[in-house]
């Protein structure tokens, strides 16, 4: 969130010296405007790189409930196998 409101303040200052470039045809103005799309550009970068840091870990957290899932799984089966095990041993009189 501090990002974007930093990249809404930088396209305001932007547009602001980009209208007051065309009305007194100054240079420093240009200048300005340059700077202000370097550090755009630079947000921007850690924009994307944090969206790809957070689609990682979705991603390992996903794998972690998958995980979870199937071992809970395997786990229930297991379960069922041995008390249908121990059942069996009962009924047929096997200590």
């Amino acid at each position: 969130m501090k990002l974007k409101r930093q990249l809404e303040e930088l396209n305001a200052e932007k547009n602001k010296n980009y209208k007051l470039s065309k009305i007194t045809k100054d240079e420093s103005y240009n200048i300005k405007i340059r700077k202000i799309s370097n550090k755009i550009m630079d947000i921007n970068h850690e924009i994307g790189n944090l969206e790809n840091e957070l689609r990682v870990i979705v991603e390992q957290q996903k794998d972690k409930i998958t995980n979870k899932f199937k071992f809970a799984k395997y786990n229930a089966e297991l379960i069922k196998l041995k008390t249908n095990y121990i059942y069996d041993d009962n009924r047929e009189g096997i200590d």
